[in-house]
């Protein structure tokens, strides 16, 4: 199911809070003619939670109740192109 990033794709997201307890918003804009992927990932590099986003102007609510107190990071691409990412922190 590999899918290509349109020409022209871009975000723009923010997560709140941040730091966080596992509970954080995702608020984004992603262009009209694409399709997200947001994926966390820990310190070592494991997928640990992977969410689809539409396009338009869009939040996300991500309950990660789970996940160890730390440092993850995320990415929101756009098939194989990457469109941004960043650092969350996680505080229990």
């Amino acid at each position: 199911n590999e899918w290509t990033s349109p020409v022209g794709a871009n975000v723009s997201a923010i997560i709140y809070p941040n730091p966080n307890n596992g509970t954080m918003t995702l608020s984004y804009v992603l262009s009209e003619n694409a399709e997200g992927i947001f994926e966390i990932y820990d310190i070592i590099g494991r997928v640990v939670s992977m969410h689809y986003l539409r396009p338009g102007e869009n939040e996300l609510l991500i309950s990660e109740s789970g996940f160890a107190e730390g440092v993850y990071f995320y990415v929101i691409r756009s098939g194989k192109t990457s469109l941004t990412s960043g650092k969350l922190v996680i505080v229990k």
